[in-house]
């Protein structure tokens, strides 16, 4: 009997321990959320920049494409001329 009331007595004690430990689980999560909540706000910044970014990026490729094309006939009859 004796030995029985110890068990009980040592299982409430690790239950206690248990959610103590809950609870602090709980406290943490809790400052965490803003947390997350912030990174996922910057991520959605830096991906609009990224966006921004690329289509920055292709427009100057199209740009430097059209002049390259543009300036192509220019070059052969500068270098025509020279050869002269």
């Amino acid at each position: 009997m004796r030995q029985n009331s110890e068990s009980v007595n040592l299982a409430s004690q690790i239950a206690r321990a248990a959610i103590a430990v809950a609870n602090r689980g709980v406290i943490a999560m809790i400052g965490v959320k803003p947390t997350m909540e912030r990174i996922v706000e910057s991520g959605n910044k830096i991906s609009g920049i990224v966006d921004t970014i690329n289509g920055n990026a292709f427009k100057t490729d199209i740009l430097t494409h059209n002049f390259s094309v543009e300036a192509a006939p220019h070059l052969f009859y500068a270098a025509m001329a020279f050869s002269v």
